[in-house]
């Protein structure tokens, strides 16, 4: 737990000054799956895919030094991943209609 809090905190070091931090994908799934909202907004099959899928990216604790770009490129495949068994939108944890206009760009 204490992981995933100096791991956020270097990321929001890297969003505003730069530079490089270590983060797996398991804390980059913490950071952009809300399962709270995934519950209440999917059908239970659909919450039950995105519990799965989400149990299997915390098995990736490897750390890898990133960028932002990094860090983005990395957030984008993990979207993706979910995207594909319900509509990220639907637990991105951010307002559904901002998130829904950029799934457009990155389904496209």
């Amino acid at each position: 737990m204490f992981d995933d809090f100096k791991a956020m905190r270097d990321l929001q070091r890297i969003k505003t000054s730069g530079g490089t931090a270590e983060l797996s994908v398991a804390q980059i799934t913490n950071f952009i799956i809300n399962l709270l909202d995934a519950r209440k907004n999917l059908p239970e099959r659909q919450f039950n895919e995105v519990y799965t899928i989400y149990q299997e990216m915390q098995q990736y604790t490897a750390k890898v030094e990133m960028d932002m770009a990094g860090y983005l490129d990395t957030a984008m495949k993990i979207i993706r991943r979910f995207d594909e068994v319900a509509p990220y939108e639907k637990y991105s944890g951010n307002d559904e209609e901002e998130c829904a206009l950029m799934m457009e760009d990155i389904r496209s």
